[in-house]
């Protein structure tokens, strides 16, 4: 997990971009929807996109897979209006994400079988 880190961080890339619902763009904003808590303040916001002729559907903190190596983040959304006209999304692109997390699960396996053997009376692991 840590090699992938240290090695993928200089090759991650992120590209903030405006999405209007202007149709002729490669991606474009179809709908987006607001909830707001009991006092006014928004808890909660949700996309609808069209990336690459496709449907897709983003909400903060659950990104679009747009491909295995890159994903689609909602970040932001048109404050002025009641009807938002735009939204900030964000494209991240991380070619080693999945050494990262085939190291996370290597580690959490480990910790596990650690805690299954258990430790003998002289403080090693069986």
């Amino acid at each position: 997990a840590l090699a992938g880190s240290f090695a993928g961080s200089p090759d991650k890339s992120s590209v903030k971009m405006k999405l209007t619902t202007d149709p002729t763009a490669d991606m474009y904003l179809t709908d987006f929807r607001v909830e707001y808590s009991p006092n006014g303040v928004p808890s909660d916001f949700h996309a609808e996109i069209v990336v690459d002729s496709k449907n897709a559907s983003l909400k903060v903190n659950h990104p679009y897979p747009r491909t295995p190596f890159v994903d689609i983040y909602l970040l932001d959304y048109d404050k002025t209006s009641q009807k938002p006209a735009y939204c900030i999304v964000e494209l991240v692109k991380q070619p080693w994400k999945y050494v990262v997390w085939t190291g996370v699960v290597m580690m959490m396996c480990g910790a596990a079988l650690l805690f299954i053997q258990g430790v003998n009376k002289e403080g090693r692991t069986v």
